[in-house]
This record gives structure tokens, sequence and C-alpha cells, in this order.
């Protein structure tokens, strides 16, 4: 061993030369056993590190099932709450047709409008029938002070609010 280190090397590349017969490694290697403590440590770390952060996620998660109960009971029923008036609509085409459905059902029926004063309503095809026959909806009768329209002297002005009154002669 101690002809290889006798001689003076001249070059780095001398390192690689094939050494005397009695050498059994190369010098050049790297020392097994510094490498074989930094993986005994390298995988204690991951362990530890693996150990912590699933502690962590046990505590974490046992903290937020605590704050996720609810806060006020009470305040929560399990019918729908609804906004207060005017809603939004949430199917524009779906309420027209509901509307025009229920309209065209009142128009096309019979019923009260007010049965204190036996008023009612009519289908609109029966209503157009008895209009063309002639029929008279209301007794012929004018009220107090209203002066019939065939009377020449009547005139109807803005202030009298559609009333037909005698015209004064100046």
């Amino acid at each position: 061993m101690s002809d290889h280190h006798a001689h003076a090397h001249t070059t780095p590349d001398d390192d690689y030369l094939p050494g005397p017969a009695s050498s059994g490694y190369e010098h050049t290697d790297a020392h097994t056993g510094a490498i074989i403590k930094f993986l005994a440590w390298l995988t204690a770390l991951v362990i530890v590190t693996h150990l912590l952060m699933g502690g962590m996620f046990s505590f974490l998660q046992h903290q937020n099932e605590e704050t996720s109960a609810r806060r006020y009971p009470l305040a929560e029923t399990n019918a729908q709450r609804l906004p207060p008036e005017p809603r939004l609509q949430t199917s524009p085409t779906k309420d027209l047709v509901a509307v025009r459905a229920e309209e065209n059902a009142l128009l096309a029926s019979y019923g009260w409008v007010d049965k204190a004063a036996g008023t009612v309503h009519i289908p609109i095809e029966e209503a157009i029938r008895l209009a063309t026959k002639g029929l008279r909806s209301r007794p012929d009768s004018t009220a107090p002070g209203m002066v019939p329209f065939e009377n020449a002297n009547a005139t109807l002005s803005n202030a009298s609010a559609g009333r037909l009154t005698e015209r004064r002669r100046q």
C-alpha cells in the first residue's frame, strides 16, 4: 500500500489508473458508512413527518366536527323559507301559462262577481250571442241629475269627468 502513495500523482486522472494488486477496492468510491447514516436519518425524518401530519389531520378533523354542529338549531326549520315579496320569477314562461289558463277558465265559465248585488259573469261566447240578439243588460233609467245624450244642449267637457251637463247660455 505504501507503493501506491509513494509515487506522486501528476494528474487527477491518475486516481483511475489500476492500483497495486493488493488493493481490493477503488480509492475513489464513496464512503458507504456516511451514505447508510444519511439514508437512516432520511427514513426516520420521513416517518416522523408522516406521523406528525397524520396527528395534525386527526386533530383538525376532530376540531371541524365540533364546530360544524348547528349553532342555532331553533332558527332552522325543515320548511323552505321564502324571501319577502316581491320575489323574482324562477320560470316566467310557466307562470304566464298558468295565468292564461286561469283567465281562460274564468272567461269560459259562469260565476258570481258579487252575490250580494246579484252580479254574475257569463262566458264570452254567450255574452256575444246575447248582445247580437239585442238583449239589454240594464233597464232604461237615467240617474238623477244626468241629461240624456240625445239632448242637443248637453255637452262633455274635461271638467265634467265624462258626465253630460247642460250648456249654459251666456
